[in-house]
């Protein structure tokens, strides 16, 4: 009716006055304003022929035409040609501010109109700079109550919640609202702050607290509906807060309630009956309840409302319309999503189509949305290079028109993502989803948009494979989206199921099931059974439910997905079999779980009783014998009664006893006179009983009688040279074993080697190689063992052509051994191209004497056995742990295979496979298999055997790297009791037991007790090696770091300096112990900050192995790494990065997981130093791989498990994912605690504390970290001394405590008593750097308690002007 009357009147105008009169263009302008609210397209048509009429008549300098200019101006912005209108606006400014001055109410409405003009332009931080020049103009025309303030502090909201600080806009928002009420003192006036509520209610919809946005909508609806008396502008205004009522309902999950209130706003437009608002709102409303029922997959009414909106439009707006072009849009993605993605593109192209003709070919906020369309369309057709292009052309586009943190931007770069991971570019995905998700975290962390990308993040984390590091961020997805949308949400349900199908890939069936159960009863509850979603949910559970081997369960889930299914369609259950295939899947899996086979119990030695008895039958054949009863007997019987009764006493060790049977024997001979063949045989038997029994002299004597007895004969000659050389082998005589063997080499090799060798040549260099290798001359055994590798001269003497298994062994140990002996404290002169070189002669030769064996011997045998461990032990010594254990394994069946029974033997080779895993890091493998040998030892030597006591050592060692410190020392205890008992005599694996007992009590900081042990073991090997010799700078070492750990490091240093100069004295600089002395040293300096010292000695740590070893050695992959932590302490984190991924390469190349897996932890930390770009991501990703490798070999409770839990919350708390941090770290602490407990302060249960501590102090629970470090610092006073660092590093801690929560002074006292302990030791290279730090903090700490009373001060002077 308005707009007939002013139609009216201007044609009045016009017929009266002409086009160029100023009533004619008063009636353009009171026209074009009526048309502003409904077609801004007339609008524009209207108010440019006012402009013109008044500049032309009044000039533009004419208050009247600003008027209208900014009208004008108005109206292009809702045109959407915003520049125009901000040309317009800011003229009128100029012009304004040089007429009126900065103090006209005028002049700060331009400015407010040009703020208005820039936010549309998503310019946000200039739209904000005109908003404060427009209230500084109003507050100096009008004061600061001026009700237009109100305006403008919903102006300024409104531009803050459309850039970064959405908290910000609700709070401009709240504050022009309390200046309306200011104003508004009447209760009746009251309807006014309508809009304003409605605004706010806005402001917290835009913020995703639908909530809060639903409380101030109701309170806006609430004051409208008051009204006695609407206009068509309170009912419009009526309708679009009902809108805007139904879209929060929808947000929030309440669809029911979301489709009523869009009926509402329909039916109220549609009461108006005006088909052009019914046009512009009304299709509004209709796109919006569409999209309720597109949640609830009711597409086909969804399709039918969007064709009702787009009808409208065009018929009433026309084609080309920007609400037309939208709706088509609305219509082609819900075609796509219901399946028709051709109908859907065709109507996406069309709108492209026409936004080109109607803007030109540039790059506009719409055209970035029809990329988008464009984008998803193809996407759903599966042309999917064609989706990615277009939305990385939405994406080029916004990133044009807006700024590169824009959230519009990080909403384009998750599109984007999506669409790269759909084409299967998931390394790029992962990348954009990283880069949307930084860009949603500067905007806010908790919001439901970062959490978003958290969960998108996740999802594609997840289908790459790396499923714990896609657990932790869908879990931080699910603990935003709880905290903001609610427990009842439906976003919050699809977080469960995600969730949940982490939990379900990791294996953690329970927390799956927990997780899917959340997901199906909000889903049950916001879409029914019968949604597709809900059945996925039902699909998914029972996956879990049959994993977890609750097959009911399982069927049950089954039963209700099938029947929502059939439900939805409308069958009926009785037509279809809905379970019959799953249950017949379910009932094979019962079927065919079978249980595994018990281990077989060790069954006692047997045959003792069986052969005690064959000693009394010979006793009593023997007696008979003598007396002369026995008259069937000859001489030569009795010989042989003699010989085997000697060697069943020697089978149980009665070696003394079988010796004096044979002293009978041979007494009988004489006095009989017995022939030479009887007094040799027994000679040679009583030879080898007396070197069994290690009575050297007499068994030499023995050999000299038996020699005696027929000196002439080259055959016993020969033989007696081979028994004396094994007599003085087993003496460990090497001087004289080797001059007998050399004897013996002379009387049947008396030339040199030849080409090729004849049959007992062959066999003499065998004996003699093999006789060598017993004395440890190694370079000598292996000359001779190569002798009996020549070509035989005669084929048929050569029935192996040449591979005899025993040579081939023998030059595998001789090779091993000598690089060995290279290689160890014996002050042999190094050569590293020897070291490199046996070792591949050694297995080369080992593999052969393998296969050399196997083709010989079809069944395994004893002698394989040992061939494969001795392997095995080959493989141990050259890092190839993996190899070893492989080979160790093969040589416990082996044994097995041949000998069922447990005996020594098998104790033997439990032991060589129990400290490979232990070498490896397998402590629990490697402690079962300890505690089997320990039950067959104890069995079969005793408790109080030498073996027995080694194999208490050993499982100590065990129980020690599992973090089983009480069970540890139990058994080194036992072991030191025992032998203390037993034995006067000290060895150097004694001083392994005591030093191994100190290392458990230093990192139980038992200080005092470590430090006697390890004394006691370096006062063993001085007394059994000597103080000048280089086997005690290991106990040296190790004695340092107790004294490092005390803090006292001029006593460490000069400890480590000892030993260094030990081996540089007998070794030299190029020996591989050498460079285990750099690194001692190199971790000392880097421990006290002297990291100059720390790079020297780490060079020269790397260039010895480097000299020593392959390059792709793992000695050398550990010495880069260590560089590496040294070049991170440093700072130079390039260069850390760059050594630990060298470390990397070289390890994966050797295929050891758990060295790979320490490499990556290397890597990880050096990468969160760093923290370039995705590096924090790159290194979580980095630490979850290192614990996936980790769980496969260790299991799920060991130290190393624990430690990468610590290193992945650090990493977690670094990129503010304090929940999930916390809950690793937490892990990681009951790990520690189940298997160390807290009897005393253990280093690395302490760390994972400090960690919890700091992890709190970064979620803002200052109280929890105060009191962790707290607790921590009085353990560790009780227990240190008071200058040591760990107790400077607590008051640090505390320091930042009291800093993060406010408390200045507690702080800087905390930092102050941190400097001051520091400055308690003996070095203060790192000191000088802290006491920087300190005073930086310190200034700080001073400038931010100037800013907070500044703006104590501040705020209480905006309070007083308020009231």
């Amino acid at each position: 009716g308005e707009l007939r009357r002013l139609t009216d009147l201007l044609y009045d105008a016009r017929e009266k006055y002409g086009e160029t009169h100023l009533d004619t263009a008063q009636c353009y302008h009171s026209l074009g304003i009526e048309y502003a609210a409904t077609d801004t397209h007339n609008a524009v048509r209207m108010l440019q022929k006012a402009v013109a009429v008044r500049t032309s008549l009044l000039g533009e300098e004419h208050e009247a035409t600003l008027e209208s200019m900014s009208s004008l101006g108005e109206a292009y912005r809702s045109e959407g040609q915003t520049q125009e209108a901000l040309n317009l606006h800011r003229k009128a400014f100029e012009t304004r501010l040089q007429l009126l001055g900065d103090a006209s109410t005028l002049t700060g409405h331009s400015a407010r109109q040009i703020g208005l003009d820039l936010a549309s332009l998503g310019h946000y931080e200039d739209a904000l700079t005109w908003y404060n020049k427009s209230v500084r103009i109003v507050r100096r025309s009008e004061g600061d109550d001026a009700p237009a303030l109100a305006d403008l502090y919903e102006d300024i909201g409104h531009a803050l919640g459309l850039g970064h600080f959405k908290t910000e806009a609700v709070t401009w928002a709240l504050r022009g609202i309390s200046l309306r009420e200011f104003h508004v003192k009447d209760e009746e006036r009251r309807s006014c702050l309508a809009i304003p509520f409605q605004k706010l209610g806005a402001a917290y919809m835009e913020n995703k607290q639908y909530c809060r946005a639903l409380q101030y909508l109701n309170r806006s609806l609430h004051l409208l509906r008051k009204e006695p008396s609407r206009s068509v502008q309170q009912q419009r205004r009526l309708a679009s807060l009902l809108m805007d009522l139904g879209r929060a309902y929808r947000e929030n999950s309440e669809y029911d309630r979301a489709i009523q209130h869009f009926n509402m706003s329909l039916g109220l437009l549609e009461s108006m009956g005006d088909m052009t608002v019914l046009a512009r709102d009304g299709a509004k409303s209709l796109h919006e309840l569409a999209q309720v029922y597109e949640q609830q997959y009711d597409m086909e009414r969804a399709c039918s409302l969007h064709r009702q909106g787009l009808s409208w439009r065009e018929q009433q707006l026309g084609t080309s319309n920007s609400s037309t072009l939208e709706s088509m849009d609305c219509l082609g993605r819900a075609l796509v999503a219901a399946g028709q993605a051709h109908d859907g593109l065709s109507l996406h192209e069309r709108a492209m189509q026409m936004r080109t003709e109607r803007n030109g070919h540039g790059d506009t906020l719409e055209a970035a949305e029809s990329h988008d369309s464009l984008g998803e369309a193809h996407g759903a057709l599966g042309s999917l290079d064609k989706s990615v292009r277009h939305h990385e052309k939405a994406m080029e586009i916004r990133e044009k028109l807006l700024r590169k943190d824009h959230p519009v931007v990080a909403a384009a770069a998750h599109k984007l993502g999506v669409a790269l991971e759909r084409r299967g570019n998931s390394d790029e995905a992962i990348r954009t989803h990283k880069h949307a998700l930084s860009l949603r975290k500067q905007i806010r962390r908790r919001h439901p948009d970062t959490a978003e990308s958290l969960d998108s993040l996740g999802m594609a984390l997840y289908r790459a494979g790396a499923f714990l590091r896609a657990r932790s961020l869908l879990q931080s997805g699910l603990n935003t989206r709880r905290q903001v949308l609610g427990e009842h949400h439906v976003k919050t349900g699809e977080s469960f199921f995600h969730v949940g199908l982490s939990h379900r890939a990791l294996g953690n069936s329970k927390s799956a099931i927990s997780a899917f159960a959340k997901c199906l009863k909000i889903r049950c509850g916001a879409l029914g059974e019968g949604h597709p979603l809900t059945q996925e949910v039902h699909e998914e559970l029972a996956t879990a439910h049959a994993q977890a081997s609750d097959y009911l369960s399982a069927l049950g889930h089954h039963e209700r997905r099938y029947l929502g299914c059939t439900t939805a369609k409308g069958q009926n259950l009785s037509d279809c079999d809905p379970i019959g295939v799953e249950m017949q899947k379910l009932r094979a899996r019962i079927l065919s779980r079978a249980r595994k086979p018990k281990p077989a119990s060790i069954s006692p030695c047997s045959g003792v009783s069986q052969s005690m008895g064959e000693v009394q039958e010979y006793e009593g054949l023997l007696d008979h014998f003598a007396r002369g009863s026995e008259r069937s007997w000859s001489l030569c019987d009795a010989v042989d009664a003699f010989i085997q009764l000697s060697r069943l006493y020697c089978s149980h060790g009665a070696y003394m006893t079988a010796a004096s049977r044979l002293e009978e024997g041979i007494a009988y001979l004489k006095k009989t006179g017995g022939d030479h063949n009887s007094f040799q045989r027994l000679h040679w038997e009583l030879s080898r009983v007396y070197m069994q029994a290690g009575q050297v002299e007499s068994a030499v004597l023995a050999l000299d009688e038996a020699l005696d007895v027929e000196k002439d004969c080259k055959e016993q000659r020969e033989r007696y040279y081979g028994a004396l050389a094994e007599v003085y082998v087993r003496d460990k005589n090497g001087e004289k074993a080797l001059e007998a063997l050399r004897e013996l080499c002379q009387m049947r090799c008396p030339d040199k080697v030849p080409d090729s060798v004849g049959h007992n040549e062959r066999t003499l260099a065998k004996a003699v190689g093999l006789a060598l290798l017993e004395t440890g001359d190694y370079s000598n055994a292996i000359l001779a063992l190569s002798v009996g590798l020549l070509p035989c001269q005669s084929q048929a003497d050569d029935p192996w052509q040449g591979q005899d298994a025993a040579i081939h062994r023998g030059l595998g140990e001789a090779y091993y051994k000598r690089n060995i002996s290279l290689n160890s404290h014996l002050g042999v002169a190094n050569n590293a191209f020897t070291l490199r070189e046996d070792g591949k002669e050694a297995k080369k030769h080992l593999l052969a004497s393998i296969e050399a064996h196997e083709t010989q011997n079809s069944r395994p045998t004893g002698e394989s056995a040992s061939i494969h461990s001795l392997l095995g032990v080959a493989y141990l010594g050259y890092g190839e742990t993996r190899s070893s254990i492989r080979a160790l394994r093969t040589a416990l069946s082996e044994h097995r295979a041949v000998q069922p029974e447990a005996n020594t033997n098998t104790a033997f080779y439990l032991g060589l496979l129990g400290n490979a895993y232990c070498t490896a890091g397998q402590s629990s493998p490697a402690l079962n298999l300890h505690q089997e040998r320990m039950a067959i030892l104890q069995q079969t030597l005793g408790a109080e055997h030498a073996d027995t006591l080694a194999c208490h050592h050993d499982m100590g060692a065990s129980a020690y790297h599992e973090g089983l410190y009480n069970e540890a020392e139990r058994h080194l205890q036992t072991c030191l009791q025992r032998w203390d008992c037993q034995r006067d005599t000290k060895t150097i694996d004694l001083s392994r037991t005591y030093d191994l007992l100190g290392s458990i009590y230093e990192d139980q900081y038992r200080f005092k007790e470590a430090r006697a042990m390890k004394e006691m073991a370096l006062r063993i090997a001085v007394a059994r090696c000597g103080e000048d010799h280089p086997a005690t700078a290991e106990w040296l070492h190790s004695l340092a770091v107790v004294s490092e750990k005390e803090g006292h490091y001029d006593v460490a240093g000069r400890l480590h300096s000892k030993a260094l100069n030990l081996r540089l004295k007998h070794l030299g600089r190029t020996h591989p112990d050498t460079a285990t002395s750099h690194w001692y040293r190199a971790e000392m300096y880097r421990k006290y900050g002297d990291l100059d010292k720390a790079y020297t000695q780490g060079r020269q740590l790397l260039n010895v192995r480097v000299h020593c070893f392959d390059k792709d050695s793992a000695e050398v992959a550990l010495a880069n790494e260590a560089m590496g932590h040294i070049q991170l302490d440093r700072s130079e984190y390039d260069k850390a990065v760059h050594l630990c991924q060298r470390a990397l390469s070289i390890l994966e190349k050797r295929k050891d997981p758990l060295l790979i897996a320490q490499a990556m932890d290397s890597l990880g930390i050096a990468l969160l130093g760093r923290a370039q770009n995705s590096d924090i991501a790159h290194a979580l990703d980095l630490h979850e791989r290192a614990l996936k490798r980790r769980v496969g070999l260790l299991g799920p409770g060991s130290p190393g498990i624990a430690n990468s839990y610590l290193r992945i919350g650090n990493a977690q708390r670094v990129l503010k994912k304090h929940d999930d941090s916390l809950d690793s770290l937490r892990h990681s602490e009951a790990i520690l605690s189940s298997i160390c407990g807290q009897t005393h302060l253990n280093t690395h249960l302490e760390r994972v504390k400090d960690s919890l501590g700091c992890t709190l102090r970064a979620k803002g629970d200052f109280g929890a970290a105060i009191d962790m470090h707290q607790g921590i610092l009085k353990r560790r006073q009780d227990i240190l001394n008071p200058g040591h660092p760990m107790i400077a590093e607590s008051y640090h801690y505390l320091g930042e405590d009291y800093e993060a929560a406010g408390d200045m002074l507690k702080a800087t006292k905390m930092y102050d008593a941190s400097l001051s302990v520091r400055r308690m030791g003996p070095y203060s290279a790192s000191n000088r750097r802290y006491e920087r730090l300190v005073a930086a903090k310190k200034k700080k700490l001073v400038f931010q308690t100037i800013v907070d009373d500044s703006i104590e001060a501040r705020l209480a002077q905006e309070a007083r002007a308020a009231r």
